[in-house]
């Protein structure tokens, strides 16, 4: 499990270090830094993997450093058996000491795909990758796999990924059967949903199958952290809640999670779980970002009781507070 992240000079972070909890929940406002803290695990993952870029796509030194720092990139994390994994960058070049220790990543993008006709089989692996490619196949490898009875709810009768995972999805969408078939011939999957292709249900169904997926994944792969960017995306309310409830369980069934998010919807449902499972607001932590004078990133952490509720002294305006806003401008209160 890793326990901090630190970055200096990376992006909008000037000097900073997280902790990193069982949950970790990243929100706040637009272009924060929430996607830097992801950034910075993912290019130790790849350094790991030994990728020749650690960042593609998102351009070079100059994109990358953060203006008032006059010194090389540095971004270091910390295992709770106190072991550290750096990364270097300079203009030129980088360099860091990231060995197989540190942890897989399991990272589901906010770019994910939506409904597709098919979907691609990696052969040689047997996870989803950033935008979901791959997802039924890994159902399909792991579909055996004796999951944490924490997963299931009361009257669920299966006890493996595969059928816990389709109980997930009836919660998602209570109308509707999801199935799936594999091609391995043509290294194609195919979902079905109620017996019908994908593209007939919307997005809202294909968005949450590599989430729930890597969720679930997240609880029976060893050493891993499952990173999810929008779990909620395309998702109703009711859905929203009922995704930090799985979210919650997985934690408690074993796994790291580090999620960002936009939702009070998924908050609230993650405040709901802390109120019937009392002391498990120590297995989580909220930031709620933004940026200071200085355009660097500054945070907040937004602490809960026993009972489900925030705690702060001074809550962050702009946190969880739109519909209150929304309610008095309405009622001509402000």
């Amino acid at each position: 499990m890793l326990k901090e992240i630190s970055l200096k000079g990376f992006k909008s972070f000037y000097e900073e270090t997280l902790d990193l909890n069982g949950l970790t929940i990243l929100t706040g406002l637009n272009s924060s830094g929430k996607s830097t803290v992801i950034q910075a695990l993912r290019m130790l993952d790849r350094l790991k993997r030994k990728h020749k870029h650690l960042l593609p796509g998102y351009g070079g030194w100059k994109e990358l450093h953060n203006e008032g720092w006059n010194k090389d990139i540095e971004i270091e994390a910390m295992d709770d058996a106190d072991k550290a994994y750096k990364l270097e960058i300079k203009e030129d070049s980088h360099t860091g000491n990231v060995d197989e220790s540190f942890p897989h990543l399991i990272y589901i993008s906010a770019h994910r795909n939506g409904p597709l006709v098919n979907i691609p089989v990696y052969v040689n692996d047997d996870e989803p990758d950033e935008f979901g490619n791959n997802v039924l196949k890994s159902i399909d490898d792991h579909r055996s796999d004796v999951v944490n009875p924490i997963l299931k709810r009361d009257g669920w009768i299966g006890n493996t990924l595969e059928l816990v995972l389709k109980e997930w999805m009836k919660i998602i969408t209570p109308s509707v059967e999801f199935d799936f078939k594999m091609v391995p011939e043509a290294d194609l999957s195919y979902a079905l949903y109620n017996g019908h292709r994908a593209k007939n249900v919307g997005f809202g169904l294909s968005y949450a199958l590599p989430v729930i997926t890597a969720l679930l994944l997240g609880t029976v792969v060893k050493n891993s952290v499952v990173i999810i960017e929008n779990p909620e995306a395309h998702l109703h309310a009711r859905a929203q809640t009922e995704m930090a409830e799985l979210i919650a369980r997985s934690v408690k069934a074993g796994a790291q999670i580090i999620v960002e998010t936009h939702s009070d919807h998924l908050f609230d449902g993650l405040r709901y779980f802390v109120k019937v499972n009392p002391g498990f607001q120590n297995q989580m932590t909220c930031y709620w970002f933004h940026l200071d004078d200085e355009k660097n990133t500054d945070w907040d952490v937004i602490k809960l009781n026993d009972k489900g509720r925030i705690c702060n002294v001074e809550i962050p305006k702009g946190f969880c507070d739109q519909f209150e806003f929304n309610a008095r401008r309405m009622l001509g209160l402000s």
